[in-house]
């Protein structure tokens, strides 16, 4: 069993969240190391680094500890770096959004689907209506079972 993270899950891994405490849980399921590929250290780094500019004190602070924290997983092997096959993942993604007939999550969500499925992934771990949505579509299993 393999899962793929979602990017806003991981997110809920690094910053104090509500979901964060669920969030471990879900991932505790499968052995580390967990595959992240370069669209995730993509959009994590720049949420991170845009709120490392944020004026608000507080909100530099947690992305501070965010960054902290992600740079630490990756130092102690709880993610490793996947490199999936990007053109397929992106047919993936294409294909999905024809076969509905309209675009069901956003451009880069469906993207993470395709990235899930050629990467081999079993699971699709998420808390997003229509990231789930679209892995279920394609076939993989949604994790949790229901919001």
């Amino acid at each position: 069993m393999k899962p793929y993270l979602e990017p806003r899950l991981v997110a809920c891994l690094l910053l104090p969240a509500p979901s964060a405490g669920h969030a471990w849980s879900l991932i505790q399921r499968f052995e580390p190391p967990y595959s992240l590929n370069r669209l995730h250290a993509l959009q994590i780094e720049g949420m991170l680094l845009d709120h490392l500019r944020a004026p608000n004190v507080k909100q530099h602070d947690l992305a501070a500890e965010g960054l902290r924290r992600w740079r630490y997983f990756w130092t102690e092997g709880v993610f490793r770096l996947d490199q999936p096959a990007w053109e397929l993942a992106l047919g993936d993604a294409l294909r999905l959004q024809v076969q509905v007939g309209r675009q069901i999550a956003g451009a880069t969500a469906c993207l993470h689907v395709g990235l899930a499925r050629v990467s081999g992934a079993t699971h699709f771990v998420s808390f997003e209506r229509k990231s789930r949505e679209a892995a279920h579509l394609l076939g993989l299993e949604v994790l949790p079972e229901s919001l």
